[in-house]
């Protein structure tokens, strides 16, 4: 079976997050701004998960990849203190992760 890529997978997770109850989620832009001259500057909140959302009143954030990505020290850091500010924060590398994670939060 072909794996998803992640833009795939990130797709397919928010919109099934959105269908769930009292569930808001959305994918988070953590790509470069572009900066008008045809490059990008970075964007202010380098590590941001990928996906943010809320459910119950409780915020989360996940951070998607496949099943070789890796952390970036950037995004371990964002996850931590999101975590530590009371938000439930995951990495997930298929759908059935974030199944899981959400029955968590």
């Amino acid at each position: 079976m072909k794996r998803q890529r992640e833009s795939e997978l990130k797709s397919t997770i928010v919109k099934w997050l959105n269908l769930q109850p009292e569930t808001f989620a959305y994918t988070n832009i953590t790509i470069g701004i572009p900066n008008g001259v045809g490059g990008y500057r970075r964007n202010q909140n380098r590590g941001a998960a990928d996906i943010c959302g809320v459910k119950g009143g409780r915020a989360f954030a996940i951070e998607v990849k496949t099943e070789k990505g890796k952390l970036s020290e950037y995004q371990q850091n964002w996850l931590g203190k999101f975590d530590a500010a009371g938000g439930y924060a995951c990495i997930v590398r298929e759908f059935g992760d974030a199944a899981e994670a959400w029955k968590e939060i």
